[in-house]
């Protein structure tokens, strides 16, 4: 989808705001409450790997910063429990709600990234990707994803092995231009010269790397914003379904660092820009989320030669020689990688997997990981908001068990609401190729009168979306609505919104409370308009939800 500013109009879309009759609520939900809640969902398994079923909240132990917290939430999910449809939805009428789409509790995405991966290695994890698909469960929720030069959309949640296979079977390697475009220079070939002859070429060469840096940066910073979008796009995808979502990233390359303290690219891409602003934003939507990512790498299986050039004439009966400068470049990139891979997983609370090629197996534990699950939440007594990262653990009161969780959180303030950075969370969510679910709400379009072009829209929206600030007897937040017109393949050729604001008292927000809420507005319908994206932003707490509409 080609960017394009999507401005907020406050006089050009007029919205009719209340609260709706008991007969029609879709949702009767309490106001989400604006404290921070830290949530940790704990894996808990014997020695064989099997979970353990019957604990309860006295026997967990949880500290934050080393201090420990009252536990004031706790549950158990399974992704054997499923949560019920409400149906199927009215002619017209679409939705962005868990309720409405049968998930299961616990779900499982698989991200199949051939911007970062070699072709040879996109298919060696297709191939165990297929395989693993053999033995899919109905319980089990999948989705599979492709990240190429933008997020795609290979299937949806589902429990249809068939359905998956065929989808990924449809699914071809690419040669990813900016993973080629930033790979380190071709190994010296000096060897044997000497002299004038030899000063000549090394100085043509120190010229040639330079300029190829350059160029391997730009594609590395392309390589880095696509990454962090499509993390982003999939956080904010599944954000309201309830449960652990396992995240398998099935890669050639991770070309940035979770680190402790601070965001950064690896070492060993130096010279790129900062993208410590965008690492905090996909750090802080992967959290909020509740996404544990099992990192993959789809390099075939390395030896120590790999890691050490140095070391690969031993026992080969060839005299060493000594490490150019690609194989520096190539093993910095695979211990600058692995160590994100591990900090990814721990922080997360997934597992890492590298040197063994074993995607099957990885996907299969990501799914046994989220046979069942424990939700523990607690309100840290002494949180600053400085960005540093917070360090949980969690213990049991029984022995011989194995835990598996996200060991902190990053205490990031909340979102700036500013104007700037409104439009760019706005203009995020129209380019994203998943609705996000942030807020939701059931969209139902029908046609006022004779006019062709002219749709009236009744958007009911999920309370428990809500974040109201509270001030004595009144209850003050908004909603930004914005309407984007897309053409057949994504670019957007209109858009139209405003800010609602809401602002309730006690008897307003008990009826709001227990009747739920509906927007109603006319929308123009351009003539090269195909799909209707609706965007929906909490201006307390800057949660998003979208909902696409193809026009019948």
């Amino acid at each position: 989808m080609r960017s394009r500013l999507l401005v907020l109009c406050p006089c050009c879309l007029v919205f009719s705001l209340y609260v709706q009759s008991p007969a029609t609520s879709a949702q009767n939900f309490p106001l989400r409450v604006t404290t921070r809640l830290v949530q940790v969902d704990v894996v808990v398994q014997d020695k064989k790997g099997q979970p353990i079923t019957d604990l309860k909240q006295e026997d967990f132990e949880v500290t934050d910063q080393g201090k420990p917290q009252k536990i004031s939430v706790f549950a158990i999910e399974s992704n054997q429990k499923a949560i019920g449809r409400a149906g199927p939805l009215p002619p017209n009428t679409f939705s962005n709600l868990p309720s409405r789409q049968g998930a299961s509790q616990n779900l499982t995405v698989i991200l199949f990234d051939t911007l970062n991966t070699g072709v040879i290695d996109q298919v060696n994890a297709k191939r165990e990707v297929l395989r693993f698909l053999q033995q899919i469960q109905p319980q089990d929720r999948v989705a599979i994803y492709g990240l190429g030069a933008q997020l795609r959309v290979v299937h949806d949640f589902t429990g249809s092995a068939e359905a998956l296979a065929r989808a990924i079977g449809y699914y071809k390697a690419r040669l990813s231009p900016e993973h080629v475009s930033s790979l380190p220079p071709a190994e010296d070939n000096t060897a044997g010269l000497s002299g004038p002859e030899l000063a000549i070429i090394q100085a043509m060469d120190a010229f040639l790397n330079a300029s190829n840096q350059l160029v391997g940066n730009y594609y590395i910073e392309r390589r880095m914003a696509i990454t962090l979008q499509a993390l982003e796009a999939i956080s904010g995808h599944v954000a309201a379904l309830p449960g652990r979502k396992g995240l398998v990233w099935i890669s050639g390359g991770f070309p940035f660092t979770y680190g402790n303290e601070r965001f950064q690219v690896n070492q060993a891409n130096v010279g790129v820009k900062n993208f410590a602003d965008d690492l905090k934003r996909t750090a802080q939507a992967i959290t909020n989320a509740n996404v544990a990512i099992y990192p993959v790498d789809a390099r075939a299986l390395m030896s120590a030669s790999t890691v050490n050039p140095s070391s690969s004439a031993e026992g080969s009966g060839r005299p060493a020689r000594r490490p150019s400068l690609a194989d520096t470049q190539v093993a910095d990139d695979v211990l600058a990688s692995h160590s994100t891979m591990q900090d990814l997983a721990d922080k997360t609370g997934g597992r890492a997997i590298w040197g063994t090629g074993d995607v099957e197996g990885a996907i299969r534990r990501t799914i046994d990981d989220s046979r069942l699950t424990y939700a523990l939440g607690y309100y840290p007594s002494d949180i600053k908001l400085d960005g540093k990262f917070r360090t949980i653990k969690v213990a049991v009161k029984r022995p011989g068990v194995q835990l598996r969780y996200r060991h902190g959180y990053y205490a990031l303030p909340d979102e700036p609401m500013d104007d700037a950075h409104r439009q760019d969370a706005i203009n995020t969510a129209a380019r994203s190729p998943l609705d996000a679910t942030g807020v939701g709400f059931v969209a139902k379009f029908s046609k006022p009168g004779e006019s062709a072009s002219m749709r009236q829209i009744d958007i009911d929206v999920d309370t428990s979306s809500l974040a109201l600030e509270q001030k004595q007897d009144v209850w003050s937040g908004g909603l930004d609505v914005v309407f984007a017109q897309l053409d057949g393949v994504g670019n957007v050729v209109g858009s139209i919104g405003r800010l609602v604001p809401i602002r309730l008292n006690a008897a307003e927000r008990e009826r709001l409370l227990s009747d739920g809420l509906v927007l109603n507005a006319p929308l123009e319908i351009q003539p090269k308009c195909a799909q209707v994206r609706i965007i929906i932003r909490d201006a307390k707490s800057g949660a998003i939800g979208t909902v696409t509409a193809p026009l019948k």
